[in-house]
Protein backbone atom coordinates (compact mmCIF):
# COMPACT_ATOMS: atom_id res chain seq x y z
CA UNK A 1 0.00 0.00 0.00
CA UNK A 2 1.31 3.41 -0.89
CA UNK A 3 1.29 5.53 2.27
CA UNK A 4 0.60 8.72 0.34
CA UNK A 5 -2.83 7.33 -0.56
CA UNK A 6 -3.94 7.46 3.07
CA UNK A 7 -5.53 10.85 3.59
CA UNK A 8 -5.84 12.76 6.83
CA UNK A 9 -9.62 12.37 6.81
CA UNK A 10 -9.76 8.60 6.44
CA UNK A 11 -9.07 5.63 8.65
CA UNK A 12 -8.25 2.34 6.99
CA UNK A 13 -8.37 -1.13 8.46
CA UNK A 14 -5.86 -3.64 7.11
CA UNK A 15 -5.19 -7.16 8.30
CA UNK A 16 -6.56 -6.56 11.83
CA UNK A 17 -4.66 -3.27 12.23
CA UNK A 18 -6.40 0.10 12.10
CA UNK A 19 -4.36 2.87 10.50
CA UNK A 20 -5.26 6.38 11.61
CA UNK A 21 -3.61 9.29 9.77
CA UNK A 22 -2.28 11.92 12.20
CA UNK A 23 -1.06 14.41 9.63
CA UNK A 24 1.41 14.50 6.81
CA UNK A 25 3.77 11.54 7.10
CA UNK A 26 2.58 10.09 10.42
CA UNK A 27 0.08 7.33 11.25
CA UNK A 28 -1.18 5.75 14.47
CA UNK A 29 -1.50 1.96 14.33
CA UNK A 30 -4.17 0.32 16.51
CA UNK A 31 -4.59 -3.37 17.26
CA UNK A 32 -7.85 -5.20 16.54
CA UNK A 33 -8.93 -4.40 20.13
CA UNK A 34 -8.28 -0.68 19.66
CA UNK A 35 -5.08 -0.54 21.71
CA UNK A 36 -2.28 1.68 20.41
CA UNK A 37 0.43 -0.53 18.91
CA UNK A 38 2.58 2.40 17.83
CA UNK A 39 3.29 4.92 15.12
CA UNK A 40 4.67 4.87 11.61
CA UNK A 41 6.59 7.94 10.46
CA UNK A 42 7.56 8.76 6.88
CA UNK A 43 11.25 9.61 6.47
CA UNK A 44 12.46 11.19 3.24
CA UNK A 45 16.01 10.08 2.39
CA UNK A 46 18.24 10.64 -0.66
CA UNK A 47 17.60 7.00 -1.65
CA UNK A 48 13.81 7.29 -1.32
CA UNK A 49 11.10 7.27 1.32
CA UNK A 50 11.62 5.11 4.42
CA UNK A 51 9.06 4.31 7.11
CA UNK A 52 10.03 4.16 10.80
CA UNK A 53 8.02 1.99 13.19
CA UNK A 54 7.74 3.21 16.76
CA UNK A 55 6.23 0.91 19.36
CA UNK A 56 4.46 2.42 22.35
CA UNK A 57 5.82 1.09 25.65
CA UNK A 58 3.09 1.46 28.25
CA UNK A 59 5.41 0.99 31.24
CA UNK A 60 7.74 3.76 30.01
CA UNK A 61 4.93 5.89 28.53
CA UNK A 62 7.15 6.50 25.52
CA UNK A 63 7.76 5.35 21.95
CA UNK A 64 10.71 3.14 21.05
CA UNK A 65 12.03 2.84 17.48
CA UNK A 66 11.86 -0.77 16.31
CA UNK A 67 13.00 -0.40 12.70
CA UNK A 68 13.00 1.44 9.39
CA UNK A 69 11.49 -0.06 6.27
CA UNK A 70 11.23 0.72 2.56
CA UNK A 71 7.56 -0.30 2.43
CA UNK A 72 4.72 1.16 4.50
CA UNK A 73 3.13 -2.30 4.83
CA UNK A 74 6.35 -3.70 6.33
CA UNK A 75 6.45 -0.94 8.94
CA UNK A 76 2.83 -1.67 9.91
CA UNK A 77 3.48 -5.42 10.02
CA UNK A 78 6.42 -4.92 12.37
CA UNK A 79 4.06 -3.27 14.85
CA UNK A 80 1.26 -5.77 14.35
CA UNK A 81 3.50 -8.82 14.71
CA UNK A 82 5.75 -7.62 17.50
Amino acid sequence: MNASRITATRTSVRDSATIVPLGWGRWRILTSTGTVAGLVEELPTPQGTRFRSLRYRWNARAFQAIGEFWRFDDAVSALRNG
